[in-house]
């Protein structure tokens, strides 16, 4: 009989725990309290005689209440105060870690008698974010024997709605990861443009919805329409060379055609052009990029022009200088009231 009672009350001090601790979870596998790690002593941890967990803790000098099993488990380890870590800010009596940063549009989810500013040892809280923002993956921390948070990122609640739907694109739908809507694309997720036309260009973009709200790139509605920059112009003593599939009377966006002289030596072969997304080309083209015609630096027109050019300013100058000298004699020779006489002042 005796023994039949010691069973029967193992059996409820088992289930009364297994209550409590349900209890201390809040029904949620993701945060609760004293949950001990495998490689930790559990040297925080008591069980009064009932059998429901506690935290060891030290009240004061004045009060002294702490169980022989918390004394003997934390001989020579004192944290601060006499068994436990004091955390100055609320003056807590029981081990715990530092606060918990804030989080950006969201809050900390801590289980009953739990607070983010002095999480008590062995207990977890989750991240959580307000009503129309997401975390980019869910995050639960707990404060480990050591009472020293293990390094995570800044915590951001960022909109659901994210970047919002992305533009429609002539030819082409967008793919996105499952559970993912291109009408309403979140924060962080990436889509691909699919072309119907599998040798289009556009099928290698991908576009991501940052933090900021904004796409990390540019979205031309026209990347998988076959529509270009039309024609390329008609270079004098030359032809445009682009790549497979593609005409010089007709070139796509993206696409990049190069200018191939048929004289060797003139610098036109290192031409490159592209059809950009604003259906343009990249720079400017000139008809005349393989012609020779103009003067060459070295060719004998530009020497005799240039020598032209240096001899004629020369001759004015001499005879603006002749003209002055005779000028300057003729009044020179009627202050001394003689007749001039016009004759060459050079040699005289």
């Amino acid at each position: 009989m005796l023994l039949y009672r010691l069973i029967m009350k193992k059996i409820c001090e088992i289930l009364l725990l297994s209550a409590i601790l349900y209890i201390s979870v809040e029904a949620n596998s993701e945060i609760g309290r004293y949950q001990v790690g495998k490689t930790e002593s559990g040297r925080y941890l008591a069980h009064i005689d009932s059998g429901q967990p506690y935290i060891c803790h030290f009240l004061g000098p004045a009060n002294t209440h702490i169980s022989e099993i918390c004394s003997d488990k934390n001989k020579g380890n004192k944290t601060g105060g006499e068994y436990a870590y004091t955390f100055p800010r609320i003056g807590s009596s029981y081990p715990a870690c530092p606060p918990l940063p804030n989080i950006t549009n969201g809050y900390w989810k801590c289980p009953q008698s739990v607070y983010s500013i002095a999480v008590e040892v062995y207990a977890s809280c989750a991240a959580r974010c307000f009503s129309g923002f997401k975390l980019k993956e869910a995050k639960i921390i707990r404060c480990p024997e050591s009472l020293k948070w293990e390094k995570f990122p800044d915590l951001h609640c960022f909109p659901e709605n994210g970047c919002g739907a992305l533009p429609n694109v002539r030819s082409g739908e967008w793919v996105c990861p499952r559970g993912v809507s291109s009408s309403s694309v979140p924060v962080y997720e990436i889509c691909r443009l699919q072309c119907w036309d599998d040798s289009i260009q556009g099928n290698n973009i991908s576009v991501r919805c940052t933090e900021r709200l904004e796409w990390d790139q540019d979205i031309d509605s026209t990347a998988c329409s076959k529509e270009g920059c039309g024609a390329l112009p008609n270079v004098s003593s030359g032809e445009w060379v682009c790549p497979r599939g593609v005409s010089s009377s007709s070139v796509p966006v993206y696409e990049i055609c190069r200018l191939q002289c048929w004289d060797d030596s003139i610098q036109g072969n290192n031409i490159s052009v592209r059809c950009t997304e604003r259906l343009e080309w990249d720079q400017d083209i000139d008809s005349t990029a393989c012609s020779k015609e103009g003067f060459p630096v070295d060719s004998p027109d530009m020497t005799v022009l240039i020598a032209i050019g240096i001899i004629v300013p020369i001759i004015v100058i001499l005879l603006v200088a002749t003209s002055f000298i005779r000028f300057k004699w003729a009044i020179g020779t009627l202050r001394n009231g003689t007749e001039p006489v016009m004759r060459s002042p050079i040699g005289s």
